[in-house]
């Protein structure tokens, strides 16, 4: 599943802690801004039934916004708690 986040994010399922990454200002480099872009992923080992994805996002300034690309949404149900 690509991921883009600001400032910084965890990922988990089924309340695994699967990846956890920093894209916050000057992180990768002096120019970055900390923009969110797809430039990370996170394999996601589902089981049949159901599985719990949740993605924890914190940040230090200038606010916080995460994405994932999700192919087919069929059968899937988004939750913002």
């Amino acid at each position: 599943m690509p991921v883009g986040f600001s400032d910084r994010c965890k990922v988990y399922l089924n309340g695994k802690l699967l990846y956890a990454g920093d894209n916050g200002f000057k992180s990768r480099d002096y120019r970055f801004y900390g923009t969110i872009g797809f430039w990370d992923a996170v394999y996601l080992d589902l089981k049949k039934g159901a599985n719990e994805v949740m993605i924890a996002v914190s940040e230090d300034f200038g606010g916080w916004g995460v994405e994932a690309k999700i192919d087919d949404l069929k059968d899937i149900r988004i939750s913002d708690e």
